[in-house]
Protein backbone atom coordinates (compact mmCIF):
# COMPACT_ATOMS: atom_id res chain seq x y z
CA UNK A 1 0.00 0.00 0.00
CA UNK A 2 3.20 2.39 0.81
CA UNK A 3 4.94 1.68 -2.04
CA UNK A 4 7.80 -1.00 -0.42
CA UNK A 5 8.64 -3.75 -3.24
CA UNK A 6 9.88 -7.16 -2.65
CA UNK A 7 12.29 -7.50 0.90
CA UNK A 8 12.02 -3.92 1.71
CA UNK A 9 8.21 -4.77 2.70
CA UNK A 10 9.54 -6.70 5.63
CA UNK A 11 11.44 -4.43 7.68
CA UNK A 12 10.44 -2.07 10.23
CA UNK A 13 10.68 0.84 8.43
CA UNK A 14 8.38 -0.24 6.21
CA UNK A 15 5.45 -1.17 8.96
CA UNK A 16 5.87 2.15 10.47
CA UNK A 17 5.01 3.46 7.11
CA UNK A 18 2.62 1.53 6.80
CA UNK A 19 0.79 2.53 10.11
CA UNK A 20 1.51 5.90 9.73
CA UNK A 21 -1.05 5.76 6.61
CA UNK A 22 -3.80 4.00 8.17
CA UNK A 23 -3.72 5.86 11.22
CA UNK A 24 -3.94 8.80 9.05
CA UNK A 25 -7.10 7.62 7.18
CA UNK A 26 -8.84 6.30 10.27
CA UNK A 27 -8.68 9.37 11.94
CA UNK A 28 -9.49 11.68 8.63
CA UNK A 29 -12.76 8.53 7.33
CA UNK A 30 -14.12 7.90 11.13
CA UNK A 31 -12.97 10.74 13.61
CA UNK A 32 -11.20 7.65 15.67
CA UNK A 33 -8.83 8.54 18.37
CA UNK A 34 -8.41 5.99 20.40
CA UNK A 35 -7.59 2.24 19.57
CA UNK A 36 -6.71 -1.18 21.59
CA UNK A 37 -3.95 -2.73 19.22
CA UNK A 38 -4.02 -6.58 18.71
CA UNK A 39 -0.65 -8.05 17.92
CA UNK A 40 -0.91 -11.86 15.92
CA UNK A 41 2.03 -13.64 14.67
CA UNK A 42 5.96 -12.62 14.79
CA UNK A 43 8.30 -10.64 12.34
CA UNK A 44 10.25 -7.48 12.62
CA UNK A 45 7.25 -5.26 11.58
CA UNK A 46 5.59 -5.51 14.98
CA UNK A 47 6.70 -2.42 16.80
CA UNK A 48 7.08 -0.55 14.06
CA UNK A 49 3.19 -0.90 13.29
CA UNK A 50 2.37 0.47 16.34
CA UNK A 51 4.73 3.03 16.60
CA UNK A 52 3.78 4.29 12.91
CA UNK A 53 -0.16 4.23 14.93
CA UNK A 54 0.94 6.71 16.61
CA UNK A 55 2.63 8.56 14.62
CA UNK A 56 -0.43 8.81 12.47
CA UNK A 57 -2.46 10.50 15.25
CA UNK A 58 -4.11 7.46 17.37
CA UNK A 59 -3.83 7.18 20.85
CA UNK A 60 -2.88 3.90 21.54
CA UNK A 61 -4.68 2.41 24.72
CA UNK A 62 -3.64 -0.92 24.84
CA UNK A 63 -1.69 -3.39 22.72
CA UNK A 64 -2.63 -7.06 23.23
CA UNK A 65 0.01 -10.34 22.15
CA UNK A 66 -2.71 -13.16 20.95
CA UNK A 67 0.01 -15.25 18.74
CA UNK A 68 -0.40 -18.54 18.66
CA UNK A 69 2.25 -21.21 18.89
CA UNK A 70 1.30 -25.21 19.44
CA UNK A 71 1.38 -26.73 22.83
CA UNK A 72 3.24 -29.70 21.25
CA UNK A 73 0.60 -30.04 18.41
CA UNK A 74 1.93 -30.84 14.70
CA UNK A 75 5.10 -31.77 13.91
CA UNK A 76 6.95 -28.57 11.81
CA UNK A 77 7.87 -28.50 8.87
CA UNK A 78 11.59 -29.02 7.40
CA UNK A 79 13.95 -25.77 7.59
CA UNK A 80 14.71 -24.15 4.30
CA UNK A 81 17.87 -25.34 3.00
CA UNK A 82 19.51 -22.61 0.65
Amino acid sequence: MVGFKKSKRKTPIAAQEAGKSIGGAVFSANGVRKIHVVLRGIGPGRLGAVKGLQQGGLVVESVEDVTSFPHNGCRPRKPRRI
